[in-house]
This record gives structure tokens, C-alpha cells and sequence, in this order.
């Protein structure tokens, strides 16, 4: 999947030029107007992988970065990387987290959010939950609950919620504080 801020970079180093980054001609124009205003060169190749026009590598140098956004009007990597969080609804999620993909069937995950509520659920395979203890919440042993990831900090919704064979509405964990704890309890 594509970072959010390497696909903001492109837009504002396309938005400095008069036209889309979309044929290889585009590419050979690009590496041209970057040699010319901040006399570096970024290879047609390496600015065909930037915007995966092919294929070659998963992350990208730095000095790649660096070169871009100062074409693109900053003066570093750094400066453009504080404006783009400064500016975007999304950020990067840095918090422990526990994937569904990680999970074997039948282990169970702790959570936790405030003042005071806990939940344990056991994995019962794709992203399909079976609550076995609760505290302080308004989940309920036996309720089942669908959610991809818990990521400490960040709030967790709960979804396809079902409590004895009745659908209930999606429900939010921790919507202001988010969760306070996560675990994978050892069996």
C-alpha cells in the first residue's frame, strides 16, 4: 500500500509543473526540470518507481526525497514531511498494535480503554471476535464482533456486533482516549 505523504509529495512536485506525471516522456520532462532547478539528478528510472509507474523497490532513498521536495518548493524532505502532517486528516499510526493476520484461531486479545472498562475476546478466525470476559462495558459475554486491528491509543470499532443471534450497531471503544491497553494473552 502506498504511504499517504509519498503520494502528497508527487501531487505537489506535479503541481509545480504544467502537466501530469503519466508516460515515460512525462519522466524524461520531470528529470529534466529537476536537474535544471536544483541542479541534482534523479534518474528517469528512479522517478518511474516513485510514482510506480514500475515496479523495483518498496522504500525510497532519501536523498530521493530530499531532492523532490525542494524541487517542489521546501526546504527539506523534513520541512515538507511537518507540513504535510500539519495539514492532513490522516497521520501516521505508531502505537502497538495487534493485527488480525497475526492471530491464530482460538487466542485471545485483551483491551482495555478508560475509565475503567476491559474486554477479552477470543479470535475466532478473519477479523470475527467472541467476547469470553467484560468489565464496566456494555459488551456482553457471548456478544461476537468484527474488527481488523487494535491499535493502543487509538480508538476501536466494533462491527457486525451480534448478541444472542440479534445484529446490534457498530460501537466505538475508547472514542476520545482510545484504547489503554492491548495484549495477546498467552493460552
Amino acid at each position: 500500500m502506498e504511504q499517504p505523504e509519498i503520494i502528497a509529495l508527487r501531487k505537489a512536485v506535479e503541481a509545480t509543473i504544467p502537466r501530469k506525471i503519466k508516460t515515460p516522456y512525462d519522466f524524461n520532462y520531470l528529470a529534466g526540470a529537476i536537474m535544471e532547478r536544483t541542479k541534482e539528478m534523479l534518474s528517469e528510472t528512479t522517478l518511474k518507481r516513485v510514482w510506480g509507474y514500475i515496479d523495483g523497490y518498496d522504500t525510497i532513498r532519501q536523498h530521493t526525497l530530499q531532492v523532490l521536495a525542494r524541487f517542489a518548493g521546501y526546504e527539506s524532505y523534513e520541512d515538507f514531511y511537518a507540513h504535510f502532517i500539519a495539514t492532513s486528516d490522516s497521520a501516521v499510526v505508531a502505537g502497538q498494535s495487534v493485527q488480525c493476520e497475526q492471530l491464530e484461531a482460538g487466542a485471545k486479545v485483551r483491551f482495555a480503554w478508560l475509565p475503567d472498562r476491559e474486554c477479552v475476546a477470543e479470535f475466532l478466525g478473519g477479523q470475527r471476535f467472541r467476547v469470553v470476559s467484560t468489565a464496566n462495558t456494555q459488551l456482553h459475554l457471548g456478544d461476537y464482533f468484527c474488527t481488523p486491528l487494535f491499535i493502543l491509543g487509538e480508538p476501536l470499532y466494533l462491527h457486525n456486533i451480534e448478541r444472542d443471534g440479534k445484529p446490534l450497531p457498530t460501537y466505538v471503544v475508547g472514542k476520545k482516549s482510545g484504547l489503554t491497553a492491548v495484549e495477546v494473552l498467552s493460552c
